[in-house]
C-alpha cells in the first residue's frame, strides 16, 4: 500500500515539472518571436501536450 502511494506522488511530481517545464519553453518561444499570433501560441502548446501525455 505504501509502494502505490510513493508512486503516485512521485508520478504526480514528474508531471507537475512536465507542465512547469512546459509553460516556461511555450513562454521562451512567445518572447523569441515578433509576431505571435494566438493560433501559433495554441498549436505549440498543443505541440507540447501530446509529447508529455504519453
Amino acid at each position: 500500500m505504501t509502494n502505490i502511494k510513493t508512486i503516485n506522488q512521485n508520478v504526480a511530481v514528474i508531471i507537475n515539472l512536465s507542465i512547469t517545464g512546459l509553460f516556461s519553453v511555450v513562454m521562451t518561444d512567445i518572447k523569441n518571436t515578433n509576431n505571435f499570433s494566438n493560433k501559433e501560441g495554441i498549436g505549440l502548446f498543443l505541440r507540447y501536450m501530446v509529447l508529455i501525455i504519453p
